[in-house]
């Protein structure tokens, strides 16, 4: 399989050279790309070890093609070919394209060939400010090599003018440090941090930090972080960064004093009035809308953790100021949960009201479902009895139409009975989140990989130019590299997760009604055959164990979590003992995929039977643990378990965000699953899974 599928991909010009049909093909992607058919040509005699051709091939291409693939012919002849070749065709790029990535490309070749003096040469005239951080590391190490004077000075230019990189710790690494020199005790400090020996670099920052003469935004703020995650005396800390502040000339570095003050104020209870104090002095100083938002979100926090009100009162206050709605889409998650525990249901449904038009798309549909339930369920004052239908069915509907959360939208559909074809033509309709503007020449040049047959150069261009491409285009390259996986061997598995990826970004973040394709892409059926034998096995719903696994791995067999969850189904190996001890399996191994999957899936089925036969109870219990999930169940209010335990209202009380974003996750991926591929209605599909059995 493997053999025959690199003879369709690698070899796609020899397999088409030889056939009437294949001579059609080739002609008629001669005619679609024209002067840029040499390049993909080229890479592909390139994987066949033809390199001679794919250098003449090559050449033609970055004198004929379009300027896009002219650029890329020139970067690949810069890595094959003699030393002499490589370098010309840097210097080609560099003089055609004049720019700073054309720029790292003939200095990573110079400095590959130890050409130090060109180097600098070619780089006199950057600024260590902007220029690419690998074409600066590329300068200094060439000055250092050539014991430069001007070496040390330009290190400590680069160092404290921009945001600390991968580069200046690798040019740390080789220096000899200066003896007595303040300007290396800051080039040492702001190493310090990014390593985060912040105990260190606290320390040392005492010779330099109250210096006029060094402070700025860069300093200041490492100096705030380090004195944030440096062991204890956090009041004493914020104190002389409040000392701090008073002696700063610039806003710029106010902002960031207060801002470290308030975070510092923030980690004990007795000092979160301080904390507030110093955020609000943050706000008054951001000159950005990144920093704004970022400072609000931390002052929003704070006062959650002592005053409900007083957090509700600052939305209100706020709510017409911040700038990214979708900045604070986790901050509302943690505010809907504790509302929520705290009964406070009309403050609940207020807040949905005020949130419309302010916060973002799929926050509003939360909050529009969930206070439609609790509408539903009596429990908001604010609501007549004469207005609660009416008002019920308003919110589901924002829901029904609102964002790109599927869970909500599912949901609030099945609540509505809406009809299957409406319920489809929401699907579909999705609201879009941006505009963009395809660039046809780009979209070309993704597609020329597809069509040549390239899977390996689409994930990294896409990403590139993702924004610049319509969802036709992202169906196309999906489907390819969905197809290169399904039907190669172990080497090509790695495309369904990147095929996932593009279709999935794309579904959730898209330009205009999307397709049935982008769904099926973004939704896919691997391991078609395994799972459907194994479902028959354990007695489980096929759509249901895809959903699981797409949730916990994108179809990625051998990926491994941080905490150590192993493949398709993430299985830590004290539960997968169990389970095959359980099975009578002796010997397994969580990598293969049939064992992973059968491990998965009698996983959660076990868990469905101790959860009196809840699918949804035993999703959450798949994610939080089946100890957290029964405690969960005793703690919750009678408000949400009157006549029967309302399992939509519980999910979005579990006071872990992990755990409330997985139950939706799954429930709707299953949903969406159950449609596509089983003609089952997905808002069915999602009462079904939410059911949870009276006792």
């Amino acid at each position: 399989m493997k053999n025959n599928f690199r003879t369709v991909c690698f070899l796609f010009i020899l397999a088409v050279a030889f056939t009437g049909n294949g001579c059609a093909k080739n002609d008629e992607l001669q005619k679609k790309y024209g002067n840029d058919s040499a390049y993909y040509q080229a890479l592909v005699c390139l994987k066949n070890n033809d390199e001679e051709t794919a250098i003449r091939l090559l050449r033609e291409a970055s004198r004929k093609a379009s300027p896009l693939v002219s650029r890329r012919s020139l970067e690949k002849l810069s890595t094959i070919g003699s030393v002499q070749d490589r370098i010309e065709s840097c210097n080609k790029l560099h003089s055609t394209f004049n720019d700073s990535k054309s720029l790292v490309v003939l200095c990573r070749e110079l400095f590959h060939d130890r050409e130090y003096a060109r180097i600098i040469l070619a780089t006199e005239k950057i600024n260590l400010s902007t220029e690419d951080n690998e074409t600066v590391f590329y300068r200094l190490v060439s000055l250092l090599k050539k014991n430069d004077s001007k070496f040390l000075e330009e290190f400590f230019k680069w160092t404290i003018t921009r945001d600390y990189s991968s580069y200046h710790q690798k040019l740390f690494g080789i220096c000899v440090p200066p003896e007595n020199s303040v300007k290396w005790k800051l080039i040492e400090f702001r190493t310090n941090v990014y390593l985060k020996n912040y105990n260190v670099a606290l320390e040392s920052a005492k010779e330099f930090i109250e210096n006029n003469e060094y402070q700025n935004t860069y300093i200041l703020s490492d100096f705030g972080k380090c004195s944030l995650y440096s062991s204890s005396q956090a009041a004493g800390k914020a104190s002389y960064l409040d000392e701090l502040e008073k002696k700063m000339y610039s806003d710029k570095c106010k902002f960031y004093t207060s801002f470290y003050a308030g975070r510092l104020y923030d980690k004990h209870t007795s000092t979160q009035d301080l904390a507030c104090a110093r955020f609000l002095s943050a706000l008054k100083y951001a000159d950005e809308d990144k920093k704004f938002d970022n400072v609000l979100w931390y002052y929003f926090n704070c006062l959650l953790k002592s005053s409900i009100p007083q957090t509700l009162e600052a939305i209100r206050i706020y709510s017409d100021y911040w700038h990214s709605r979708e900045y604070f889409n986790d901050f509302f998650d943690t505010l809907s949960e504790r509302l929520l525990s705290a009964k406070m249901y009309d403050d609940y449904y207020n807040l949905a009201n005020l949130l419309r038009n302010k916060a973002s798309e799929d926050t509003v549909a939360k909050y529009s479902y969930v206070s439609a339930r609790l509408i539903q369920k009596k429990l908001v004052n604010d609501v007549s009895r004469s207005r609660a239908k009416q008002e019920r069915e308003r919110l589901l509907d924002i829901a029904l139409n609102c964002g790109t959360d599927l869970y909500y939208k599912i949901m609030a559909a099945s609540r509505l009975k809406v009809d299957e074809k409406i319920l489809e033509e929401k699907l579909y309709a999705i609201t879009p989140v941006q505009e963009r503007t395809v660039n046809v020449e780009s979209e070309k040049f993704l597609e020329g990989y597809a069509d040549y047959g390239l899977p390996e150069f689409i994930y990294d261009e896409y990403v590139e130019f993702k924004n610049e491409v319509g969802m036709d285009c992202v169906s196309k390259i999906s489907g390819f590299l969905f197809n290169c996986a399904k039907n190669g061997g172990e080497d090509e598995k790695k495309y369904i997760v990147q095929s996932i990826r593009i279709a999935s970004r794309r579904l959730f973040a898209p330009e205009g009604n999307v397709s049935r394709q982008l769904y099926e892409l973004s939704f896919p059926q691997n391991y078609s055959t395994v799972v459907s034998q194994i479902c028959n096995e354990t007695n489980q719903d096929e759509y249901l164990l895809y959903a699981l696994v797409r949730s916990e791995s994108f179809f990625d067999e051998k990926i491994v979590s941080h905490a150590g969850a192993v493949g398709l189904s993430q299985l830590m190996e004290s539960t997968a003992a169990d389970i095959a001890r359980k099975l009578r399996i002796p010997d397994y191994d969580l990598t293969d995929a049939r064992t992973n999957l059968m491990f998965g899936s009698f996983y959660l089925e076990e868990l469905k039977t101790r959860m009196d036969e809840s699918a949804i109870m035993a999703i959450i219990s798949y994610n939080g643990g089946i100890g957290r999930v029964r405690s969960w169940k005793k703690s919750v209010g009678s408000d949400f378990t009157t006549k029967k335990f309302e399992s939509d209202l519980f999910l979005e009380t579990l006071p872990f965000s992990e755990t409330r974003e997985y139950g939706r996750k799954v429930v709707s991926a299953a949903a969406i699953y159950s449609w596509l591929y089983y003609n089952k209605v997905p808002s069915l599909t999602a009462e079904e899974l939410m059911a949870v059995p009276e006792n």
